[in-house]
């Protein structure tokens, strides 16, 4: 009777084991597996109150996938990538998010601004119609896409 027991234990654990190996295999997490989309080039440039804006953490985004981001230089361009390996973005409607405080993704290539000791904390620039509650999307198509975001800091987009 015991020896039955342990053996039940035991199917029934490997059983539960299998399920959660296959169920952990079916995220939608897409890193290294870039043949689930077609991907495109995606550049553009951000500007708040008709100047550039430099620094922005610009990401497009589509519900339960990864996302493909860019920072801004010093001009407001912004190139997307998805990885080290990847550029650009998958095809299809994003929802965009653009920020001006951020933890940037470990990457190569970039190094963020200094850390000033005894300084402030940064304060978001950026109304939250263009970060925690965004209006702004984007359609990445095939080939070559430029996207640009015209900004302003006030609701009524007036400057």
């Amino acid at each position: 009777m015991h020896a039955r027991f342990l053996r039940s234990l035991l199917v029934t654990g490997c059983l539960c084991l299998y399920i959660l190996s296959f169920a952990s295999g079916c995220s939608n997490d897409v890193s290294g597996n870039y043949q689930m989309f077609e991907w495109a080039p995606v550049i553009g440039r951000v500007t708040l109150d008709g100047t550039p804006l430099p620094n922005a953490m610009v990401t497009f985004s589509e519900a339960g996938y990864s996302s493909s981001w860019g920072i801004t230089d010093s001009d407001g361009r912004y190139e997307l990538i998805f990885d080290q390996k990847q550029k650009g973005a998958a095809i299809g409607k994003k929802s965009v998010v653009i920020r001006t405080v951020f933890s940037p993704p470990e990457i190569s290539g970039y190094t963020p601004p200094p850390v000033v000791e005894g300084a402030p904390e940064p304060v978001e620039k950026l109304l939250p119609i263009y970060h925690n509650k965004t209006t702004l999307t984007a359609d990445v198509v095939a080939g070559p896409n430029e996207v640009n975001f015209e900004l302003y800091s006030t609701p009524q987009g007036q400057y």
